[in-house]
């Protein structure tokens, strides 16, 4: 019976549904360290945030900072400007937006931009 259920299970784990198994089970693993590593060290607690991609834009957007956005698929050009406006398509419209040419060394300024989500790279903060 027991070999039954290996085999059943071994299965399981082969099939392609079972990578969502997988990596449930990674998770377990990498939770249950982490509280038994806790659990030794009760000074030293971890804390792990998850940021979601649109709330950094919102915090980008409430903060109204600068940002500077890489271009894909073109390495020479960045834009930088302050957020407007976005969507959940990482569509976006910069205001005071300037283009700039890392290769020639170059600022253009644009004013407001709409930048589609499908082109956007990198979003960066500026400091």
């Amino acid at each position: 019976m027991l070999n039954d259920f290996n085999k059943s299970f071994s299965t399981i784990l082969s099939n392609k549904i079972s990578k969502d198994y997988k990596y449930f089970l990674n998770l377990l693993i990498f939770f249950k360290i982490n509280f038994q590593f806790s659990k030794m060290n009760p000074q030293k607690k971890i804390q792990r945030m998850i940021t979601r991609p649109i709330n950094y834009l919102f915090d980008l957007y409430q903060t109204k900072t600068r940002i500077q956005i890489w271009i894909f698929d073109n390495k020479d050009i960045l834009f930088e400007g302050k957020i407007l406006g976005f969507d959940e398509y990482m569509n976006m419209v910069l205001d005071e937006c300037e283009e700039v040419n890392d290769k020639k060394k170059t600022r253009n300024y644009l004013g407001r931009l709409m930048l589609k989500g499908d082109n956007i790279t990198l979003v960066r903060a500026i400091s």
